[in-house]
């Protein structure tokens, strides 16, 4: 379906005029994807800033004799990290690194050191002890979060130097894309889940690839609609910090997800453009409409749709490896994927990333060509519907003539009567 067209306004950003959907020529939000995975099973968070670990200046504060000697506490750890940050990281990237702190703190026992012995060599032995308790390839990561939190948060200087402490890190391990089969068996499960809510989580996912931070970041205002008064799109941009890059979404909607968002519509409670499409919701089905769906809720849902159908492992993220797969498989470029899966499409580093930019009308057009029923589309069989002037009554002589129950000559005297009826009745 093609959404309606009006003039872009002013800014060249997606507007709504009467419901209906408006294009603007400057779609392309800036920004950079993320750059690595995280390996806390929390898919809704930015990696860590891109400074080579033990490089770099920050600002310390040793603080007087007595705080220096005084033991650390991570409550205050924490709340000066948020403080000398704030602005500068989204909250979902601070609330994964002081999971990281915490986490680092239980294995080392911080609070049972000073300031002062931090600053000497017990610091580099415990970040060092610390390492030996995660996987080699996600030092990369942490470490960077818990510099930065070392840095701000506990005002010492960053003790581990890469070259001479750790040498070289390894690269960030590349998961497989799940076998069809699992897909497959989640998607003929969930096909027969009645809540709208439930099964848009789950749509969100597996059609379009998408990360729990777009799921839970979109509005109704981010719905476009058609000239039928049908919802056809979805177009997000992420500028506020909702999704884990500010890379735009922009995703022509399969049958099966404009079912889904039409039938949450009708019980929604305030289905107005401010509000989440998918606010947070409790275990008793209690909606609260201020309050966005965290990551734990989030999981909560997934976990509850896996255990109602006894279905087996399939996280959100290995659909993204998934749909990434089916679209390569399909042929949609790499610009339209970029777009429904949230990627920075101009982040190949070559020229023509940067100047291939078409119009969102283009981009929905090779989606729906490509994958007319969304990525789970591509695990359906290929419905062909055969058209023929052959009249019902020869079908049905052939069928049984073929099957055995019409002799020879019975099957060649009554297709000579159906021959002769067709001769004499008038065109149309």
């Amino acid at each position: 379906m093609r959404p309606v067209e009006n003039s872009p306004d002013a800014q060249g950003v997606a507007t709504k005029s009467d419901d209906k959907f408006t294009i603007s020529e400057a779609h392309t939000a800036s920004g950079s994807e993320d750059w690595g995975q995280l390996t806390t099973g929390r898919e809704d968070n930015d990696g860590p800033d891109r400074h080579p670990i033990g490089a770099g200046e920050h600002s310390t504060d040793f603080g007087s004799d007595g705080e220096q000697d005084r033991l650390v506490k991570i409550a205050e750890i924490e709340q000066r990290f948020l403080n000398a940050t704030r602005g500068r990281l989204k909250a979902s990237t601070s609330e994964i690194y002081i999971f990281w702190l915490r986490q680092f703190a239980q294995i080392c026992n911080l609070e049972s050191y000073t300031k002062r012995q931090l600053a000497g060599k017990l610091g580099k032995q415990l970040i060092l002890e610390y390492l030996q308790h995660i996987p080699r390839s996600s030092w990369r990561y942490k470490l960077a979060g818990l510099r930065l939190i070392w840095e701000t948060g506990i005002g010492l200087p960053w003790p581990i130097n890469n070259k001479t402490d750790i040498g070289k890190l390894p690269k960030v391990r590349r998961e497989p894309t799940p076998a069809d089969s699992i897909v497959k068996e989640w998607a003929d499960a969930l096909s027969r889940e009645r809540d709208p809510y439930l099964r848009l989580i789950w749509l969100l996912i597996a059609q379009f690839g998408w990360r729990p931070s777009h799921v839970t970041g979109i509005r109704w205002g981010d719905v476009k609609y058609g000239e039928d008064g049908k919802p056809c799109a979805i177009v997000a941009y992420g500028s506020q910090g909702e999704f884990k890059t500010y890379s735009p979404v922009a995703v022509r909607l399969p049958p099966d997800v404009a079912t889904a968002i039409e039938e949450l519509k009708k019980i929604h409670p305030a289905p107005y453009p401010e509000n989440w499409v998918l606010p947070f919701r409790s275990v008793r089905g209690q909606i609260e409409l201020g309050k966005r769906m965290s990551w734990d809720n989030f999981n909560q849902q997934w976990m509850r749709l896996k255990r109602k159908y006894n279905l087996p492992p399939l996280r959100p993220k290995d659909l993204r490896h998934w749909v990434s797969t089916v679209c390569r498989k399909e042929g949609l470029s790499k610009v339209a994927t970029a777009y429904m899966q949230g990627h920075d499409a101009t982040d190949g580093g070559a020229m023509r990333d940067w100047y291939d930019n078409p119009r969102l009308e283009e981009i929905f057009e090779e989606q729906e060509l490509c994958l007319p029923r969304g990525a789970l589309g591509y695990l359906m069989p290929i419905e062909a519907e055969l058209q023929s002037k052959i009249p019902s009554e020869a079908l049905a002589l052939l069928e049984n003539y073929l099957s055995g129950t019409l002799g020879t000559w019975e099957f060649m005297h009554e297709i000579e009567e159906v021959r002769k009826k067709i001769a004499v009745r008038p065109s149309v």
